[in-house]
């Protein structure tokens, strides 16, 4: 196995909190040769396990198009800025 790629992706919510829909995905990134996004929950994935705060997943944002059974381990790290306007 070689050395994990590390790469950097920013995605700028704007008013947070001012979001009604459900979920937001994020734009397409690639890395390690796969296309990935964000799924965002701002208020919790009821569905899936009725928790009532922010749920952010990664995924793969062609997975319909990859083999059956293929998959990936990705590690990743999170940061929150938040901006304040004067």
């Amino acid at each position: 196995m070689g050395s994990p790629q590390v790469r950097k992706y920013a995605w700028r919510i704007e008013n947070f909190s001012c979001i009604k829909c459900k979920k937001l995905y994020s734009d397409v990134f690639h890395v390690g040769g796969n296309k990935w996004r964000l799924l965002f929950f701002p208020k919790g994935n009821t569905q899936r396990n009725q928790v009532d705060h922010i749920s952010i997943y990664v995924d793969v944002a062609d997975a319909a198009t990859l083999p059956y059974g293929w998959s990936r381990y990705a590690q990743l790290r999170l940061t929150v800025e938040e901006a304040l306007l004067k």
